[in-house]
């Protein structure tokens, strides 16, 4: 799995933003990504995940297709995980705040 650059993890910020549940501290890594995964099934946004899924691996849409639906799985889930997806979502929403004031 790859570390993203901030612009690639700002990006990937914005396609799951719709996505991002609040964040619970009673939640895991793990249940929070299933919220978010829960999210794009339940709002039909399967391209979203896609994408997403493009930036954490540095694959094209059509290769990761390729692929089977497990193992692109664990590339999302390993991808948020390894690149810190709950510290990416309260620095953004820190940094918004500040603009705001």
């Amino acid at each position: 799995m790859k570390y993203l650059t901030l612009d690639e993890a700002l990006k990937l910020y914005k396609i799951l933003s719709i996505h991002l549940p609040e964040i619970d501290e009673q939640d895991t890594i793990l249940q929070f990504v299933g919220k978010i995964i829960h999210s794009t099934i339940e709002k039909e946004r399967q391209e979203d995940y896609l994408e997403a899924v493009s930036i954490l691996t540095g694959l094209s849409i059509e290769d990761i297709i390729a692929n089977e639906p497990k193992d692109v799985l664990e590339m999302f889930t390993q991808g948020l995980m390894d690149n810190h997806i709950i510290d990416l979502v309260v620095f953004v929403k820190r940094f918004l705040q500040c603009q705001m004031t």
